[in-house]
């Protein structure tokens, strides 16, 4: 083990979209689209047609309600 744990840092230069794709298959038996997951890992605004990507059976209007709640950013409404 690192003596000074400079490996707690090693989370900031991962792929964290590649992982959570990664995990999501392992573990929920989903494969996700990396494109849009990395969107959202990016923090950029999010749209109906990344909410689609990541789940074809969400109401768009209700996660961008939620997303509202929690501060994260939409593409402006139409």
């Amino acid at each position: 083990m690192d003596p000074d744990g400079s490996w707690l840092l090693d989370v900031l230069f991962d792929d964290i979209a590649e992982q959570y794709c990664v995990y999501a298959e392992e573990v929920h038996e989903v494969v996700l689209p990396r494109a849009a997951v990395g969107h959202v890992a990016a923090f950029l605004p999010l749209t109906d047609a990344v909410i689609r990507a990541i789940n074809p059976a969400a109401v768009p209007g209700f996660v961008r309600a939620e997303a509202r709640k929690y501060g994260y950013p939409l593409e402006a409404d139409r």
